[in-house]
């Protein structure tokens, strides 16, 4: 288990100094619950030697065998590239009776380190690992919510998802209004190839997928979601994954859970809220961004004008779906809503009388529904993503 090497797409890792095995093993399980990396070392110098640049860890955590204070090479004496690629508290942690006046001794002379016993430390030690992770490698979220019925909040999110896809992205898409014959959950019915455009621009298909799980199952599960789950459990759809079904929809508590562990296992999150107003403020700290799906109507005006006041304007935004070609979107849409007008799907008649969601695909292979598209995963994706201008850039 030891580590050779650092590679440099290697993110969301914890560094653990010692030489006890089955310390190793018991916190290699912890990582990969909450779906991060264990690098294994067994001095603090091996830290520099394997990557003299410094790096910044998801944490940092030793046995008592290797203490980085009071003992004859403390971390702070090893390399300044490592005392400050550490978080602080460093989390000294030890397994049984014997370990433990080690860890309570480590603690007391050095501030910036914590002591975890385990197995009575491991649920704390689980969910701080699992903030850690999230604080430093977060996927990018976006929630969709619909202004007033039929204003295409699903197909809008459906093709957002599909198109950060496109651009290479890791996606997972949360349907949590999955009303019984909703068009996400018709989508997963055998429909033959998965359509996805992938690197060269062409449809590719894929084979059937089975053991998804559904919100009753997530709801079900004991403990935190992991990221590992997710990745495993969600359904294949045109290049990124489902989470959808259910005899009811998800609780804000099941939403939130799924959420946080799916921004572990992705880089862009889509959340498709219907018109769940409960679910509204969920997002508070966690949505990157928020978009108000309304129809280039009154209705839509309307609708969008009536939740202004519940919205976020630093992070929320309106998107038109199925406005005219070539005209601008209902003057009275921003000025009711307050927000800021991020895209205009255009109207396209043949898509009302689709059969099937994923008929909307299509939209795609316009130019005008890939430039509307394509602004909003730039809204959403990564830094370094959006600067390559996606799959067309």
């Amino acid at each position: 288990m030891r580590t050779p090497g650092l590679q440099d797409d290697d993110h969301g890792s914890f560094a653990l100094v010692t030489g006890d095995l089955a310390l190793s093993d018991e916190i290699a399980v912890l990582a990969a619950v909450v779906g991060g990396r264990l690098r294994l070392f067994a001095r603090w110098e091996e830290i520099s030697a394997v990557d003299p640049a410094g790096r910044t860890w998801a944490a940092v955590l030793c046995g008592p065998d290797a203490p980085p204070v009071g003992g004859p090479t403390p971390v702070s004496a090893v390399s300044s590239s490592v005392a400050a690629a550490a978080p602080t508290p460093i989390l000294m942690v030890g397994l049984g009776e014997a370990a433990r006046e080690q860890l309570w001794s480590a603690a007391a002379e050095g501030s910036d380190v914590t002591a975890v016993p385990l197995p009575e430390g491991e649920t704390w030690l689980r969910e701080h690992l699992g903030v850690r992770l999230t604080d430093q490698m977060p996927g990018r979220a976006a929630a969709f919510l619909g202004a007033c019925g039929g204003a295409g909040t699903t197909t809008t999110a459906y093709l957002t998802a599909a198109e950060a896809a496109a651009w290479g992205l890791r996606t997972l898409l949360l349907d949590a209004d999955p009303a019984p014959g909703g068009g996400l959950r018709a989508a997963l019915e055998p429909t033959g190839a998965v359509r996805g455009r992938g690197s060269s621009g062409a449809p590719s298909a894929r084979g059937p997928r089975t053991g998804r799980l559904n919100w009753d199952d997530l709801a079900a599960a004991e403990g935190d979601i992991s990221a590992a789950q997710l990745q495993t459990a969600a359904a294949p759809l045109d290049g990124f994954g489902l989470i959808t079904g259910g005899a009811e929809a998800p609780a804000a508590s099941t939403v939130e859970a799924v959420l946080m562990a799916a921004r572990r296992a992705a880089d862009v999150v889509v959340v498709d809220l219907g018109r769940r107003r409960d679910l509204i403020g969920l997002g508070r700290g966690r949505w990157d961004l928020g978009v108000l799906v309304a129809s280039p109507d009154r209705r839509g005006v309307q609708g969008a004008g009536g939740l202004a006041e519940r919205l976020d304007a630093g992070v929320w935004r309106t998107a038109v779906c199925g406005g005219a070609r070539r005209e601008p979107p209902p003057k009275g849409l921003a000025a009711h809503s307050g927000l800021e007008v991020v895209a205009v799907l255009p109207e396209l008649r043949w898509l009302r009388r689709a059969e099937c969601l994923r008929d909307a695909y299509d939209v795609l292979r316009t130019r005008s529904g890939s430039r509307a598209v394509g602004a909003l995963v730039e809204r959403i994706a990564p830094t370094e993503a959006s600067g390559a201008g996606g799959p067309h850039g």
